[in-house]
């Protein structure tokens, strides 16, 4: 008998799924196809704490990579692993490559204490420095206690540096002038 207490079916419960109306149902395409009488873009507004002064909040870091450091390398997190606790989120970094060949304009999208993503934003393939066509030539020479080891131009024996303590670091020096020359 408690069986069929269970079995009776409520009338209220019926006669409302009777009258309840079939739901209709809108295609996908006419409903993205809606567009809203004012644009969402026009309802919201500039919070007052989302501006900043630029100069106190983010840093603009100037750096000079290896010979051969590619984009896909500084846009690797390990890369920066040494420094990546100076970095914030937004500091913008430039740097060119130590032979002049690659300029990069990056921007730190995160960082934290062992990590940094930083994005290659502009990569510039510069040219070379043409070489010079500068035949001038130097020479070492004693000029006394005073000028110690001096280079000289031959062209016209003009002191160019004194102040050598031996001859070694004089024509040290010449080499590392003429291959400054030649660049």
């Amino acid at each position: 008998m408690g069986n069929e207490a269970a079995v009776k079916k409520d009338p209220v419960k019926e006669k409302a799924t009777a009258e309840t109306p079939e739901v209709q149902t809108t295609p996908v395409a006419e409903v993205a196809n809606v567009t809203p009488a004012v644009p969402v873009e026009l309802n919201s507004t500039m919070s007052p704490s989302r501006i900043k002064l630029g100069e106190s909040m983010f840093n603009h870091w100037r750096i000079s990579f290896r010979v051969g450091t590619t984009k896909e390398l500084i846009e690797h997190e390990p890369f920066w692993v040494h420094v990546c606790g100076k970095l914030k989120q937004a500091d913008t970094i430039d740097g060119m490559t130590d032979d002049a060949v690659t300029y990069f304009r990056c921007i730190v999208i995160a960082s934290g204490e062992k990590f940094a993503q930083v994005k290659v934003i502009e990569q510039v393939a510069l040219d070379a420095a043409s070489a010079m066509a500068v035949e001038v030539t130097y020479y070492s020479k004693h000029r006394g206690q005073h000028h110690k080891w001096c280079a000289l131009r031959v062209d016209d024996d003009t002191v160019i540096k004194s102040g050598f303590e031996s001859q070694k670091q004089a024509n040290l020096w010449i080499e590392s002038q003429m291959m400054a020359m030649k660049r």
